[in-house]
């Protein structure tokens, strides 16, 4: 898939969209169900494109005979991942421009999808889940002596920025093609700031997803209709600390663009002293600050990309894809990490809220909850699941995997959920397939019968 946070959390995304490519979105299911349509979206693998449209065809196909096709109940779609700050040219600033090649193949999964029927979601992803690579990351990984990046985790260049500042283009050189996901050296990525008060790097940011903006806006005016939604950077977060192998939190820290701000608006005149080898419970008035303050700054992040998106893109649908938890739940069980990305983080003026979601194992108690939680906050609007899997180490078989994901897509339906983006297709190292699994099987009879079907057939 695109770059993404730890499976382990919960996340959600929205859009009022159902029929093909060239309909407009609906607000409401026909009479005669009485809910919302669910328009459905499997996130494509967008290289395919290279082999032709032929092949590019026969992707989409197989998604539409797996899981179904248009109906009253909903529709099925493509979703695309655009890392914008990854897939760009040029050596600095000044010279930056949007990879052609890149785009190109962007360009004929729509056209694809344009030919067929089949609407498109795209998503505009980097912030925090970024993909390595690209000059855009290598020139402002290494600006300034690592002034942007964020102390986000515990490695080597992120100790040794902590301990002695500044660190040269060359130090900083061999860590910047690391993968979040390498599982050796993840603790050594280099991630950029998430700081609204870094406006350096802030308006840098801005630039480039302009520039890939302006692209897909001409691609939107040749294929008209085709685009129906446009997602906002994935899982908008970070985190002061996390477990280590013995259970024992390990204080990571902050870059100053985030910590000088905090301590200037609470005045704490020894910001070092406040954050050295702090452990964060959140017990005490004063470290909920910290919390909001994070929380604050991680809406910032999303706002700013929504009000981008939204001069090239005026009358689309744009909806959030942040980081879901339950409410007051501050310190995540994964890793116990705090990752600061309640659910206000998804509400942003402009936009319409949405999250991840995933079932492990069949334990839904939780998903349950926080579908609650977020559709009580929506207020009878539609919301999304921006990625979702049901069926995440499934103990079962095939056939109670897809009675368990239909009883899921019911529940949904009554919680106003109206877009579900699916993921992944094809299992990997990171996701359980959909493909064959039972939660394809769930889909398709949704389309077919509708959140009113009999339980059992």
């Amino acid at each position: 898939m695109l770059t993404r946070c730890p499976r382990a959390l919960l996340v959600w995304s929205v859009a009022l969209l159902s029929g093909q490519a060239c309909s407009h979105p609906q607000t409401r299911a026909p009479e005669q169900s009485g809910h919302r349509p669910i328009s459905f979206f499997i996130y494509a693998d967008s290289s395919i494109a290279e082999h032709g449209d032929g092949a590019v065809r026969a992707e989409f196909q197989e998604f539409v005979d797996h899981l179904g096709s248009q109906s009253r109940y909903g529709s099925v779609g493509i979703a695309l991942n655009y890392p914008y700050l990854t897939y760009v040219t040029g050596r600095g600033p000044a010279s930056f421009a949007i990879d052609a090649a890149k785009m190109k193949r962007y360009e004929a999964n729509v056209r694809v999808a344009h030919e067929m029927g089949l609407p498109v979601v795209v998503g505009f992803n980097d912030g925090p889940w970024f993909s390595p690579g690209g000059p855009f990351y290598a020139y402002w990984k290494t600006a300034d002596g690592g002034r942007f990046l964020a102390r986000y985790q515990d490695g080597q260049v992120n100790e040794s920025l902590h301990s002695k500042g500044s660190l040269t283009k060359e130090e900083l050189e061999p860590f910047l093609g690391i993968n979040l996901y390498d599982v050796k050296r993840s603790q050594d990525a280099l991630l950029l700031t998430l700081s609204p008060y870094a406006t350096k790097y802030r308006r840098a940011r801005l630039k480039v997803l302009d520039l890939a903006l302006a692209e897909w806006q001409r691609i939107e005016r040749t294929y008209p209709g085709t685009i129906q939604a446009i997602t906002t950077d994935s899982e908008v977060c970070d985190f002061s600390f996390r477990s280590v192998p013995s259970g024992d939190a390990l204080p990571i820290g902050h870059e100053k663009s985030m910590t000088e701000p905090f301590c200037r608006r609470y005045g704490i005149t020894d910001c070092d002293a406040f954050f050295r080898n702090h452990q964060f419970t959140y017990k005490s008035s004063e470290e909920r600050h910290w919390f909001d303050f994070r929380a604050e700054a991680h809406r910032k992040f999303v706002s700013d990309t929504v009000s981008a998106i939204r001069k090239r893109f005026p009358s689309t649908v744009i909806y959030t894809h942040q980081l879901g938890t339950l409410d007051e739940k501050l310190i995540l069980d994964y890793r116990r990490q705090d990752f600061a990305s309640p659910q206000r983080t998804a509400f942003v003026n402009g936009s319409i809220p949405g999250v991840t979601a995933n079932v492990y194992e069949g334990r839904d108690a939780d998903f349950r909850e926080l579908v609650s939680q977020v559709s009580e906050k929506a207020d009878g609007h539609g919301w999304a699941l921006a990625e979702f899997n049901p069926g995440k180490n499934w103990p079962g078989s095939r056939v109670e995997l897809s009675q368990f994901s239909f009883d899921l897509l019911r529940f949904l339906s009554d919680h106003d959920v109206s877009i579900i983006t699916l993921l992944a297709w094809q299992s990997n190292a990171l996701d359980a397939g959909i493909k064959d699994s039972g939660v394809d099987d769930a889909v398709k009879r949704f389309l077919s019968e509708g959140p009113d079907a009999r339980n059992a057939r």
